[in-house]
């Protein structure tokens, strides 16, 4: 997809949905909602089993998501990288939280999502 075309704004109207969807999947540790919107590639890097295991870690750790502010979007031939600062609602300081976004069978699919 030609995200070059988009505006950031644009961009980010596109990703709300799924980061909101994402943090309300992780802090109700449900992935049928979290895994919605992968691509074939992230649903197989991504499986239920690994996303209870890194749930029940790091929800008593870092408490459930709460807030995120938009960073900045980072176009390539291959999609867009939705950059977030994300905070948790237990521990203290920011998290990065990216999205990287490109259609896939004519939708537009999270091919990868990561805190760090």
């Amino acid at each position: 997809m030609e995200f070059f075309e988009y505006t950031d704004d644009e961009i980010y109207a596109l990703a709300t949905p799924i980061i909101e969807r994402m943090n309300q999947a992780a802090n109700s540790c449900n992935y049928g909602l979290f895994s919605m919107g992968f691509s074939k590639k992230m649903a197989d890097l991504v499986g239920e089993e690994k996303f209870n295991m890194q749930m029940k870690k790091n929800i008593p750790e870092k408490g459930e998501l709460g807030s995120y502010t938009l960073l900045g979007c980072i176009r390539r031939e291959s999609g867009v990288t939705v950059v977030y600062k994300q905070v948790t609602k237990k521990s203290r300081g920011e998290l990065l939280a990216q999205l990287l976004l490109d259609k896939e069978d004519g939708e537009i699919k999270v091919f990868y999502a990561g805190i760090q």
